[in-house]
């Protein structure tokens, strides 16, 4: 029993939740996100083919809210009824997991209203979550896009960060030491991605991650949601306090086994060193299940 998920950065971003778990692949964005994604998207955005722009979700995708292949088509015929739109954009990073991925991006859009008037621009930043099909295809499952002019550079700690832990998995069990390497992807506004390459233990074991934090527009609640290649997955929500994230987050292990952690991530005034700690509660039982100092190295 093994938990393998700790020290995170946060921001505002859009949900994702991730199912299968498999080895973490980082690096160029792969030719099929450009080729099955987002050439067809933006080609049938520009045309305002409504139904051709749904064929590229899976059947319960949810697309800012609007859930399923009907309200996909009438959310983006809404889009279209005051106005023309001419969108371009691409991806500025991507991550996969086995059958999973997350894509994070940008696109600028000229808006021209139908009715007459000046033509404007509109910059925004986008979070798409993909789906493997078993045609060995891929769709679109989640997809959210926000305008990024009235908040950038939300979080100074982006970058990649070198972090010496200590984990404890149960109350009784030894301290096992481990150095994780963090590349902290984020967008600007709304939207953040965290991801890491990996988390290598002094056994050699190596595990890595997805792991996403948000706001749900609906009710402005925070949460977050991971996945991990040895099993483990979970969700809870978080806040920021003064210059730490504190988070609470609900964990079920590769073996089944459940239990919540209380984190707290704290940095230095210069965003160049932070410190981790959290407390695991299961069974009746409490630990200080984690410990680790990072540095950003970029």
């Amino acid at each position: 029993m093994k938990t393998y998920f700790l020290f995170r950065h946060a921001a505002l971003v859009a949900l994702l939740i991730l199912w299968g778990i498999a080895p973490a692949t980082a690096g160029d964005i792969p030719a099929w996100a450009h080729e099955q994604l987002l050439a067809p998207w933006y080609a049938a955005y520009n045309e305002e083919d409504a139904e051709g722009i749904a064929d590229l979700y899976t059947a319960d995708a949810n697309v800012g809210g609007a859930i399923g292949r009907s309200a996909i088509i009438a959310s983006f015929e809404a889009e279209w009824a005051d106005a023309n739109r001419s969108c371009s954009g691409g991806f500025d990073g991507f991550r996969l997991v086995g059958d999973l991925a997350t894509g994070w991006g940008h696109d600028v859009c000229i808006v021209t209203p139908k009715a007459g008037g000046e033509s404007k621009t509109v910059n925004a930043r986008w979070l798409g979550v993909y789906e493997h099909q078993a045609d060995g295809s891929w769709l679109i499952s989640r997809d959210i896009a926000q305008s990024t002019s009235y908040m950038d550079g939300f979080l100074p700690a982006i970058g990649h960060w070198t972090v010496d832990e200590e984990h404890r998995a149960t109350p009784d069990a030894p301290l096992v030491k481990a150095t994780s390497e963090w590349d902290i992807k984020f967008m600007p506004g709304d939207h953040f991605v965290d991801t890491s390459g990996s988390r290598t233990f002094s056994s050699g074991e190596v595990i890595s991650w997805i792991e996403v934090w948000g706001v749900n527009p609906t009710n402005n609640k925070t949460f977050q949601h991971f996945v991990d290649t040895s099993g483990s997955f979970g969700n809870g929500t978080f806040e920021w306090v003064g210059t730490s994230w504190r988070s609470t987050i609900d964990v079920v292990t590769g073996d089944g086994s459940e239990m919540t952690f209380s984190c707290a991530l704290n940095y230095s005034d210069d965003y160049i060193t932070a410190d981790g700690t959290c407390s695991g509660y299961a069974n009746g039982n409490s630990w200080v299940s984690y410990n680790g100092k990072g540095k950003r190295t970029d």
